[in-house]
């Protein structure tokens, strides 16, 4: 039966003027519109006690169930009456007041509590909490939840299910219909109409011996343990079955099985698996999937305990403290086309987009160089893992003639799915656009904001044309292999760009950073550092914003233990976070040369600029 919305509290009038609202008790059971018709005659008005019947409110697991007013404390109760049908024997009424005795021994926020326990004219009556809100089921007809609202309803589920089983009572009814959603966001585990105590007096045990032989698969058959179906005494074990059939339907807006009859329904619980969480919605956590399946083993020893789910619900769906700083790191982009002249644009393109994000503060993006083992193809998750991340840029780029087609898609490492993508058909020309495009949609889906200082770095990042751009990135790859043959390549493709435009800093930087290499790596004697340093002051000259100008001057600075320009160069470079392809091996011992001081302010600077330790 599909449940009517409690949240659209819509009140009307029966013929007596009682005013009546949708409520758990109205949905638990297929009841007649409210009114005096609905209600057995002289119930209406009658006094019990402190309580004043005022309306019927429906039918609970073994009675109807009234609203009351309690005159004394001033507040709406619940009062449930026994079933006619089930005041056959004495053995009826004895175990409906053990019910009332399990149900009123707990106290807990996640349950509903029980006020009082009384008899009316030789029959019991529980007087318990009036719960207003939705059903669990209800809110589940709109659609699967999101994992962070699913782990808070299924550890309180699992929390109020812990304080009854440590009293040796088991629900023996959980279900989507018996959970109440009240309006401060918490559960209300209803209806412990079918509790069983486990630590029953063996006097108890002895009267309830036939009541308990009729009960025993007593429930309902979706949400039913398979050894409870098969006549064995529920244990806290099928409590722990029926959630997890709470929690595969909060997952995903289903049951996990749906046989259309009664036998096929129990052949299903009792000899089939699942489909797993994931095959219905595949944005399902995995530890989340994991802990699902255990709920709904066949083997009730198999099943994880209420402190055992509450633990790993803790580890899997607790909500994330918001962090300052987010780990990125732009695998290289795949090239759909197999042609030797555009094998640069993947990495290429990975190694412009790593420069552009770098620009943005509460983003911690590992180097090119940390990369580059990837350029063969990898698994994205895998990689975020390796490279010790919570996300990770992939692509793919295609290039025909002047123009490129690029896709790119942003990956969690945690949630092991894509987060956003897009494709993008562009030019060189337009690549800026691009990568603008690219980074600011990147920092949405990380939920982090640029701040102004972010907007003022990516607005004066250096542009060019296209053609001295890709002369620019083809020169930029080959600095990634160090060897000396590579880095003559890259200066002559650096100076093929700075003859477009001798005004423009990039080519600039990539002959400084080059002519830096030879100096550091190759030839320390042979006065390379002189026309490194040349090359970045001609760049800080056409743009002193520029960080990496400030960067290599930064690294050129201690090869003379200029310690006090080194920390202002790396203060100016680290402030912005330029991320560098440069490896770490010519950068490691720089603490060393310059002393305690300048080197803790390197660690530092080089933190930043390499977007954390590369692996």
């Amino acid at each position: 039966m599909k449940e009517n919305s409690i949240s659209r509290t819509t009140s009307r009038t029966s013929r007596t003027g009682v005013s009546c609202k949708s409520t758990w008790y109205s949905e638990v059971r297929k009841v007649a519109p409210c009114g005096t018709d609905t209600i057995r005659a002289g119930v209406l008005n009658e006094q019990i006690g402190q309580y004043r019947i005022t309306g019927r409110l429906g039918q609970g697991g073994m009675g109807e169930i009234f609203a009351a007013r309690d005159e004394k404390l001033n507040r709406t109760v619940a009062v449930k009456f026994i079933a006619n049908t089930q005041m056959a024997s004495e053995a009826s009424r004895r175990l409906f007041l053990r019910e009332a005795r399990a149900a009123a021994a707990l106290d807990h926020p996640f349950i509903c509590t029980v006020h009082d326990v009384l008899e009316h004219r030789g029959q019991p009556v529980i007087v318990m909490e009036h719960v207003e809100g939705e059903t669990l089921q209800t809110l589940i007809s709109r659609g699967p939840l999101p994992p962070e609202q699913i782990g808070r309803y299924a550890r309180e589920i699992a929390e109020a299910l812990g304080a009854a089983h440590a009293r040796g009572i088991v629900h023996r009814d959980i279900k989507t219909s018996n959970i109440m959603l009240t309006p401060s966001g918490h559960v209300k585990v209803m209806d412990f109409g079918l509790a069983v105590n486990l630590k029953a007096s063996p006097e108890d045990a002895t009267a309830h011996a036939s009541e308990e032989l009729k009960l025993r698969v007593a429930g309902t058959l979706p949400y039913m343990a398979p050894e409870v179906l098969r006549g064995e005494k529920a244990t806290p074990a099928a409590d722990m079955y029926a959630l997890g059939v709470v929690v595969y339907e909060m997952a995903t807006g289903r049951r996990p099985f749906g046989g259309k009859t009664d036998a096929l329904l129990v052949s299903e619980i009792l000899e089939r698996q699942p489909p797993t969480p994931r095959q219905v919605n595949a944005t399902l956590p995995r530890p989340l999937e994991a802990l699902i399946l255990r709920l709904l083993s066949k083997e009730p020893s198999m099943r994880p305990s209420t402190a055992d789910v509450i633990q790993q619900l803790s580890e899997i769906t607790q909500p994330a403290k918001p962090k300052q700083q987010r780990s990125l790191a732009v695998l290289p982009f795949q090239s759909l086309a197999h042609d030797r002249e555009d094998e640069h644009l993947g990495l290429a393109l990975a190694d412009a987009t790593t420069s552009e994000l770098a620009l943005v503060h509460s983003l911690l993006v590992r180097p090119t160089a940390a990369i580059l083992r990837y350029q063969a193809g990898a698994d994205p998750v895998t990689a975020a893992r390796e490279l010790a991340v919570d996300a990770v840029v992939t692509g793919t780029v295609q290039r025909a003639g002047t123009r490129l087609r690029v896709t790119v898609q942003l990956i969690s490492a945690a949630e092991e799915r894509p987060l956003w993508s897009t494709k993008i058909d562009t030019t060189f020309d337009d690549i800026f656009a691009m990568q603008d495009e690219v980074s600011r949609k990147i920092v949405d889906a990380l939920k982090l904001e640029l701040t102004p200082a972010d907007e003022q770095r990516i607005a004066n990042r250096i542009q060019a044309p296209g053609d001295l751009l890709e002369l620019c990135l083809k020169g930029r790859v080959a600095l990634l292999d160090e060897t000396v043959e590579d880095v003559n390549n890259a200066i002559e493709l650096f100076e093929r760009a700075r003859d477009i435009d001798p005004n423009n800093p990039l080519p600039w930087i990539g002959l400084s950073d080059a002519y830096t290499r030879l100096a550091f790596t190759f030839d320390p004697e042979g006065g390379w550092d002189v026309r490194a340093r040349e090359f970045a002051d001609r760049a800080l000259q056409l743009d002193p914003n520029v960080p990496e100008g400030h960067y290599i001057r930064g690294r050129l600075a201690w090869t003379t233990r200029r310690a006090a320009e080194f920390e202002r160069r790396f203060r100016s470079a680290g402030h912005d976070r330029v991320s560098r392809r440069a490896d770490r091996r010519s950068a490691g011992d720089v603490p060393a040369r310059l002393g305690d001081q300048s080197g803790r302010s390197f660690r530092r600077a080089s933190h930043r600029n390499f977007g954390g330790p590369s692996r």
